[in-house]
């Protein structure tokens, strides 16, 4: 299943168990499920996240004043979902709108709640929120996660978390502006992936490098907002590939691949972790 920006409201595709995900041919589109009218939300409901918890579907997602809300589907019926009510507004100094939310459980009662915003300049910036459920409210918001501008300082922003535990901490895939190349409010952007301990202190992996760059012709000036799923023992990303500044349109794809991430390669002095080989292409 598959929830996807589509103009101003939040829609559903579906892919059978067994085919493959990165044929197109393998998704049909299903209906609107979120935004003008549909779902109890009125007008936009844009810029998307998923948590799930036992049989609970939780989508956050953009309103029309520009904060977050939520709403909320059975896994059973995973295309009829229900506004439950706002969770974050901008917090002090951040400007509307707030978009990309993502939430992450990291024990009993304890759930960190990001977000995109902007402050006092043109960069977008992922903060993070506080809350006890998965309805929230979230409180706290602030723009204080570190490590993530070191990609080049001052031009360069960091948006859209996507963020899952491994290796006794978390990984976040995100995408983030090419230095001074930037236009814009930070356009154009590759996808990047960091560490942290935490989820509050993170740590750009690959010396810094893009893992996923501008290569498909759709990929004109964006790539961006990646999800992860695992299926059966394969892993996919998937993510935006946006035409923002050269067509007026604004022409927006979906994109997809494997992820084939070996953690180390076997030589004759050993095991070798590839995280301290730098390739000299894309990881994907």
């Amino acid at each position: 299943h598959m929830i996807y920006t589509g103009g101003s409201s939040l829609h559903h595709a579906q892919c059978d168990a067994d085919a493959d995900p990165t044929d197109p041919a393998s998704w049909t589109k299903t209906a609107v499920i979120l935004g003008g009218g549909v779902g109890g939300q009125t007008g936009v409901a844009d810029h998307s996240g998923v948590y799930i918890e036992g049989s609970t579907i939780y989508l956050y997602y953009r309103d029309p004043s520009g904060g977050l809300s939520v709403a909320t589907a059975s896994t059973a019926t995973p295309t009829v979902f229900t506004k439950i009510q706002a969770v974050l507004s901008p917090p002090a100094g951040v400007d509307t709108p707030l978009a990309n939310p993502h939430l992450i459980k990291r024990g009993t009662g304890d759930y960190l709640f990001y977000f995109e915003g902007k402050t006092t300049t043109p960069l977008w910036d992922i903060g993070v929120a506080y809350g006890t459920t998965p309805l929230g409210p979230f409180t706290g918001g602030a723009m204080d996660l570190t490590g993530l501008g070191s990609i080049n300082p001052g031009y360069s922003t960091a948006s859209n978390p996507f963020i899952v535990a491994e290796d006794g901490g978390y990984t976040m895939w995100f995408h983030s502006a090419w230095g001074q190349n930037q236009r814009g409010s930070g356009i154009p952007t590759a996808g990047y992936v960091a560490t942290s301990v935490d989820g509050i202190d993170w740590t750009v992996s690959h010396g810094g490098q893009q893992t996923v760059r501008l290569a498909h012709p759709a990929e004109v000036d964006q790539v961006a907002d990646f999800s992860l799923v695992d299926i059966g023992e394969e892993k996919f990303a998937f993510w935006s590939a946006n035409t923002q500044y050269t067509d007026e349109d604004r022409v927006g794809k979906i994109m997809a691949t494997r992820v084939r991430r070996p953690l180390a390669r076997v030589g004759a002095a050993g095991e070798v972790p590839l995280d301290a080989v730098f390739p000299a292409g894309p990881v994907l």
